[in-house]
């Protein structure tokens, strides 16, 4: 990572024409599915990675006579993203950091949740533990990914990506322009029906897929930088 003469912290990140490599997004895109999934169907019923369906969610368990039970996963979801986003922006402004660093403490966090999950069927307060966690995780991924600005996609949230999809195709755009983003969608709903998959055939192993996909895109991503130095520098957001 470096800093031009402007003062703004430019990241490296392995590059191509056009921006980001296509396989991290799609790689990333699956583990957000994964772990959103996970978190619907075993951790009580919010998100970990779409925040305004949770605020929804929050919203409407406040509007309900007395204190609903509803508040306490869209609540944790929503604070573990937050506190998620708010630690990666240390790490992004650093020299030292960066969106590769973010993504390997998610890499960690996620591995944390699937030895957790392994162990036994979450009871208690321990399945909002572990959706704050995962929320945490994807709040981290989210900025890591817009810390690239115009050179990286959306890989955890993707009403934007759908409604410029149709857009785009709508006034004329091309197959080719589609690919990629239509590539990102499959890649969540891929990773959303195989973590549902293993969590009905195999529920002990269900968290290690996104830990999984994580650690073996970090991994590449590293081998990648390492052997291309100098290479694929794109500029943080703000």
């Amino acid at each position: 990572m470096k800093e031009s003469r402007s003062g703004s912290t430019r990241v490296d990140v392995p590059a191509r024409a056009g921006g980001v490599p296509l396989w991290p997004l799609l790689a990333l895109s699956l583990a957000s599915g994964a772990v959103d999934a996970l978190a619907v169907v075993a951790l009580g019923g919010a998100f970990a990675g779409v925040m305004t369906g949770n605020l929804v969610f929050l919203g409407a368990a406040l509007g309900s006579p007395g204190l609903p039970e509803g508040v306490a996963a869209p609540a944790a979801a929503v604070g573990g993203y937050v506190c998620g986003t708010a630690c990666a922006a240390p790490a992004l402004r650093a020299r030292w950091g960066g969106p590769l660093r973010v993504l390997g403490a998610e890499t960690v966090v996620l591995a944390v949740v699937a030895v957790v999950w392994a162990a036994g069927r979450p009871t208690g307060s321990e399945p909002y533990v572990l959706l704050a966690a995962l929320a945490a995780a994807m709040g981290g991924q989210a900025s890591a990914v817009l810390a690239l600005g115009s050179a990286g996609a959306p890989t955890t949230f993707f009403t934007s990506t759908l409604t410029s999809l149709v857009l785009d195709l709508a006034r004329g755009g091309g197959v080719r322009r589609a690919a990629a983003p239509v590539a990102r969608l499959c890649a969540l709903v891929l990773g959303a029906a195989l973590a549902a998959l293993l969590h009905h055939t195999a529920p002990a192993w269900a968290a290690a897929l996104p830990a999984a996909v994580l650690a073996a895109t970090v991994a590449a991503l590293v081998l990648v930088r390492a052997s291309h130095p100098g290479r694929g520098q794109a500029p943080a957001g703000d």
